[in-house]
């Protein structure tokens, strides 16, 4: 079956080609035990990240721009896809994807907008009938209302 599955651009909008995409972070909790070994194992992984994400068969995206030289390993020819270069197009999502959020930045309360699935949900309720497409919009603004309130500072 995945060699009929293709990875392809968003389609293009009024506005803009874009398709949202999850973010990662990594950081030291402040209770950790051993902060040193935390920092020195995050330095070397930013050090070391072309062999990462080689390691994480291409999974694990760059955090920052031009850290993963083009060609990327992986992507550009994986020897497990057939064709190898059809994973090649998101050497570019870059280009068309964005973080929960945008165009603002992501934080606590986009993330749990979308960890929570507030938008899928409201799609899928004016989609099957549920409500209509006013209706979860009405619904998914409210959420999203009470979900930001509950992460003011």
């Amino acid at each position: 079956m995945a060699d009929d599955i293709f990875v392809m651009k968003p389609p293009k909008g009024p506005a803009r080609q874009l398709v949202g995409a999850a973010s990662n972070s990594y950081g030291i909790w402040k209770f950790a035990k051993n902060k040193e070994a935390g920092l020195d194992f995050l330095k070397y992984y930013a050090d070391h990240w072309v062999e990462a994400f080689k390691a994480s068969t291409g999974y694990n995206m760059p955090i920052y721009a031009n850290i993963v030289p083009k060609p990327m390993p992986i992507l550009s020819d994986d020897p497990t896809s057939h064709p190898p270069t059809k994973l090649a197009i998101l050497q570019t999502s870059d280009e068309w994807s964005a973080v929960t959020g945008w165009p603002g930045p992501a934080w606590a309360a986009t993330d749990e907008v979308y960890n929570d699935f507030v938008i899928c949900d409201m799609m899928t309720k004016a989609a099957t009938g549920a409500m209509t497409p006013e209706e979860a919009v009405k619904w998914a603004t409210n959420e999203t209302k009470l979900i930001f309130k509950k992460w003011e500072v």
